[in-house]
């Protein structure tokens, strides 16, 4: 896959933002009962990838919403938490459904973090933390607070929307 700029990097942590248009590439998961998806999203004519964090309820909702996807996707997470795996592991979206997953169908709610901070801070001694360290890794990722379904949009025949007798 082509590399993209991260959108997260652009913006303040801890600031909302609504996203109504994403691709998923890839689904990654590891022994928490979080998820990560690796997607691209358009912001202003050009494509990022986003990290987005949310649970497996919200990924169910995801998927329920676009059909034919549900059941590849599913049934190859399905097959992964019953087996062996590894830890963290990912489900290649594209390698399964043929492309990337594109949701645009639902209003994404998320609010942004800067999750590496958190990682790096807990696996360092006091003494090896270092607050002006140039070399620092950022990772950022949407944490999605809430999924809307948008309405159907259903089109109008010839002679508009029939009329209240």
């Amino acid at each position: 896959m082509e590399e993209f700029e991260d959108l997260g990097a652009k913006f303040g942590r801890e600031k909302t933002f609504s996203f109504d248009n994403i691709s998923i590439h890839e689904i990654i998961f590891d022994d928490t009962n979080d998820l990560t998806l690796y997607c691209t999203v358009p912001y202003f004519g050009k494509t990022y990838f986003a990290n987005f964090g949310l649970s497996f309820d919200q990924l169910n909702t995801l998927l329920r919403s676009h059909k034919p996807a549900e059941l590849p996707i599913a049934s190859a997470l399905a097959d992964k938490l019953n087996g062996d795996i590894e830890i963290p592991s990912v489900i290649d979206v594209e390698a399964l459904y043929g492309k990337p997953l594109a949701i645009n169908n639902c209003l994404l709610y998320t609010t942004l973090f800067d999750v590496s901070s958190e990682d790096d801070d807990e696996d360092l001694d006091d003494e090896e933390t270092n607050d002006n360290d140039d070399e620092g890794y950022e990772a950022y990722a949407f944490i999605i607070d809430e999924i809307k379904i948008k309405p159907i949009s259903h089109e109008v025949k010839k002679g508009g929307p029939p009329r209240p007798t």
